[in-house]
């Protein structure tokens, strides 16, 4: 059984999106960034249920975050490209998080593991939209029709 065995389906469409934000937008791997991306683009509701009282929307999120992250030159689509260190270890603590429950890696539990590591774009901008932790913790204890 390998790591990404413990994704769910909207799990792995924010991995695949993460990989498609460097191709689009560039970069040399996939970063803390991209993992964002990724989770707005396959499942924003994910990030937006919990920005708290300003509600910001998708667009305003992806907006913020381009402006954080700087840009790189495209590569083709073809190219092989890995994750960066911070983004394995987002993913590790993402899968780690959902087995304490023993449940499949969902994309909140990616949001959830990207606020760990507060001096990263993606992180910052979490932080900015009012997405904490502990509100995505909560989702996870609500009954399984409402957790996200």
């Amino acid at each position: 059984m390998t790591l990404f065995d413990a994704f769910g389906e909207g799990a792995r469409r924010s991995l695949f999106f993460a990989r498609w934000a460097v191709s689009r937008f560039g970069g040399s791997e996939i970063d803390e960034a991209h993992l964002l991306l990724g989770v707005l683009q396959a499942s924003p509701e994910s990030v937006t249920r919990f920005t708290g009282p300003t509600a910001w929307t998708t667009d305003r999120l992806k907006r913020r975050l381009h402006e954080l992250v700087p840009h790189e030159p495209r590569l083709p689509d073809s190219t092989e490209i890995p994750f960066s260190d911070g983004a394995k270890q987002a993913i590790v603590a993402a899968a780690e998080h959902a087995a304490l429950t023993q449940a499949e890696v969902v994309p909140a539990h990616i949001v959830w593991a990207l606020l760990q590591v507060p001096s990263t774009p993606a992180a910052q901008l979490l932080t900015e939209a009012g997405v904490t932790q502990q509100a995505i913790e909560s989702s996870f204890g609500a009954p399984p029709d409402q957790a996200i």
